[in-house]
């Protein structure tokens, strides 16, 4: 008689929690760095600015402008191919960093492909694994400066070599070894205020009837306008308060409250952000909702993300884009 079949024995686990593709990488949205308008004012002026000098020139030597002196213009020409060589932009998102010229594709890599960046002169040379090389000017886009320091705290510290590496030491040990302290752009705060005070007049003026509306007409464009002013002054207390990240975790500081709300990163189970990466809810013990690094200027901004990508991605935490989030 033949033996049924033998199970094999299996455990029972958990089940993980999901993922989505960017947890092996810090929060990055897409952003291009085009060539600054000064790369723009030299292709312009330059032939302009060499004809007037030659001019004066002449005239403080000869007394007169010499027939051939314009034509020196037509010498531009041959050098617009070297300068469109200069014309690069660089994009970065949460693929990789990538590359481009007008009229050419993009070229990219991968984050995780790239094993060597150094700097050679005003050229910043980024080599992968296999060979495939890019370079540009940092000093010709603009925002350069904040470019080669998000690939600072992006990238791991082995694959910079000669004075990036000290640069990139220095980075990471002064990054972590404090505390940052970041408030929203003051320009978000403006706007809220401003939104609040003239819904404020508004209402104000429609109830009073110092617009000519009788009072029972000036309430329709009253109510709107009132409840605009209270969900602008909501949102002003909202941005008025501090995010503190530390080794520790994160705390949220209020006038409103002594001590703030405080998350310890060992705690985060789960990140979610939105689009735009203005608001964090971090789920742990509970869920704590914060303002995110789309909230902070430049550069407290990169650095919330480096902060972020030490504490949470690293640490195998799950992050994850939601379209909104509740502030409760």
């Amino acid at each position: 008689m033949d033996r049924p079949p033998q199970l094999t024995p299996t455990t029972s686990r958990p089940l993980e929690r999901g993922r989505a593709a960017p947890t092996t990488r810090p929060m990055l949205d897409t952003h291009e760095y085009r060539p600054g308008p000064h790369v723009a004012l030299v292709v312009l002026l330059a032939p302009v600015l060499v004809v007037l000098v030659g001019a004066a020139i002449a005239l403080n030597t000869m007394g007169t402008v010499p027939l051939w002196l314009p034509f020196v213009v037509l010498l531009w020409g041959p050098l617009l191919p070297l300068l469109w060589f200069a014309m690069q932009s660089v994009r970065t998102s949460q693929e990789g960093l990538a590359v481009g010229r007008p009229w050419r594709a993009w070229v990219e890599l991968g984050w995780n492909d790239i094993e060597r960046v150094e700097r050679v002169g005003p050229v910043l040379r980024i080599t992968s694994g296999d060979g495939r090389r890019l370079s540009f000017m940092p000093g010709l886009l603009h925002e350069g400066a904040r470019l080669q320091r998000l690939l600072l705290l992006h990238l791991p510290q082995q694959v910079f070599f000669g004075g990036l590496a000290g640069k990139a030491r220095a980075q990471v040990s002064g990054q972590f070894s404090g505390a940052l302290h970041g408030r929203p752009m003051t320009g978000w705060r403006v706007a809220a205020g401003a939104c609040g005070v003239g819904g404020l007049l508004i209402g104000g003026l429609a109830l009073s009837g110092v617009a000519g509306l009788p009072r029972e007409v000036g309430v329709i464009p009253a109510v709107p306008a009132l409840l605009a002013a209270v969900v602008a002054g909501v949102t002003l207390w909202w941005l008025s308060q501090e995010v503190v990240l530390d080794e520790r975790g994160i705390t949220v500081r209020h006038w409103l409250r002594r001590g703030g709300w405080t998350v310890l990163w060992d705690d985060v189970q789960l990140l979610e952000h939105t689009p735009d990466q203005g608001l964090l809810r971090l789920h742990g013990v509970g869920r704590f909702v914060c303002m995110g690094p789309g909230l902070l200027p430049p550069a407290e901004r990169d650095l919330m993300r480096a902060f972020i990508h030490e504490y949470c991605v690293k640490r195998d935490v799950a992050v994850v884009r939601r379209r909104w989030i509740w502030l409760w």
